[in-house]
């Protein structure tokens, strides 16, 4: 009876040391190289909904203010072909929400309201349903399709700027997990132009088509020459679709600090921004 029993106690043990020996001896997860690049498909279709949120704490005679702005931009991006530059883009803004809250008034827009003829927002409602091209690279470069020759940047507004957040994050070669790449851009947060350097590193990837990436960023004034000019850091992160290249989701949020005009006075400010962006594939036809 003690025999049967200790044979079985040791039994017990080989198991338990053959297992603990598999999982040693398991072959470790294979990290290849992807290449994340920008390639969305030819003639097809997709939306990018991007959300940004400004909010500005400036002193002025002593007192802090608060002042909120909001964003919402609703952009079709049609592929009408691939070529040797890259992939030209046929984009369209569909809907524009903004407000404005400094306090005291409170301003609202929304492209889709044609009851509100508030004259402040003439210039936001000419740029909906005017759709542009832009060539943009496999690296997420883009330019406009009548600068190929100059290869200018675009970064006209601050709507275009925002457009690019979500094209120029991609790494100039194949990258693994872990693998970090930088890039600078001109972005907008608001009505406030900046210069953004930004890292990016590749976290994880997911059932080997959503790449996991990782922002970190130093923010710069865009022209230091304005009144307004802002600094700071940026954090965030994307899921991108690996074969395309859509992000399908992404935030970033920044902590700024700054100088900013008013009463006909430049004033210490500090600022929070968060911006969201969610990409998906249409059916319709922008064209």
């Amino acid at each position: 009876m003690h025999y049967k029993r200790l044979t079985n106690i040791v039994l017990c043990i080989a198991l338990l040391w053959l297992a603990s020996c598999n999982e040693t001896n398991a072959p470790a997860e294979v990290n290849n190289p992807i290449a994340l690049k920008f390639n969305l498909a030819a003639d097809s279709n997709y939306q990018y909904i991007i959300d940004s949120k400004l909010q500005l704490q400036p002193e002025v005679n002593g007192n802090v203010l608060s002042i909120t702005q909001k964003l919402k931009l609703v952009a079709s991006c049609h592929v009408d072909n691939i070529n040797r530059h890259g992939h030209n883009i046929h984009i369209n803004y569909d809907r524009i929400i903004m407000s404005s809250d400094n306090g005291v008034n409170t301003k609202e827009y929304d492209s889709e309201d044609t009851t509100n003829h508030d004259p402040i927002f003439i210039p936001v409602g000419t740029l909906v349903n005017k759709p542009y091209n832009i060539m943009v690279s496999p690296a997420g470069d883009a330019v406009t399709v009548n600068e190929l020759d100059t290869l200018n940047i675009v970064n006209d507004s601050s709507m275009r700027k925002l457009v690019l957040q979500c094209l120029n994050i991609y790494p100039s070669q194949a990258v693994k997990i872990g693998d970090s790449w930088r890039k600078t851009i001109h972005a907008s947060t608001g009505f406030i132009h900046i210069l953004s350097t930004n890292t990016y590193k590749l976290t994880s990837i997911d059932d080997n088509t959503i790449a996991h990436v990782e922002v970190t960023s130093v923010i710069s004034p865009e022209d230091t020459s304005q009144s307004m000019a802002f600094k700071g850091v940026q954090n965030g992160e994307f899921a991108v679709d690996i074969k395309t290249g859509l992000i399908i989701s992404g935030k970033l949020t920044q902590q700024l600090s700054g100088k900013i005009k008013l009463l006909n006075k430049v004033n210490d400010v500090s600022a929070n921004a968060e911006l969201v962006i969610f990409g998906s594939k249409k059916q319709s036809s922008l064209k």
